[in-house]
């Protein structure tokens, strides 16, 4: 029997909105344990499950302890690990848009000054 395996690349969940319910936050934690622990459903649910109270901004904010305390030595090193890199890549790009914003703002308000200085 010649067994065929095909692979699958699944991407990280973005992060939650800010005021995002616990339920949402749970649904999040789960989905990236799944994707990048390559956990089962049901397991990752029982990992998420701990998140109880939360809300989506208290994952930019919750250090490594906070998140150990949440859900283990093992779940929360793992998932503080993926949601510090998820944060900082957000950071990184709010950061870019910022930047881009301020620069046609500069522009814009440089060509207002050439077409109103006429």
């Amino acid at each position: 029997m010649d067994h065929k395996y095909t692979t699958v690349q699944l991407s990280k969940p973005p992060l939650p909105p800010s005021k995002a319910f616990p339920a949402e936050v749970r649904e999040f934690l789960t989905q990236l344990l799944v994707v990048t622990r390559n956990l089962e459903t049901a397991e990752a649910e029982a990992i998420a499950s701990k998140w109880k109270l939360g809300r989506g901004d208290d994952l930019w904010y919750y250090d490594k302890e906070m998140f150990r305390h949440l859900f283990g030595t093992e779940g929360g090193w793992a998932l503080h690990s993926e949601v510090d890199l998820l944060c900082a890549a957000s950071e990184v790009r709010q950061r870019r848009k910022i930047s881009m914003c301020l620069k046609r703002k500069c522009f814009n308000v440089r060509l207002r000054n050439v077409f109103h200085s006429t």
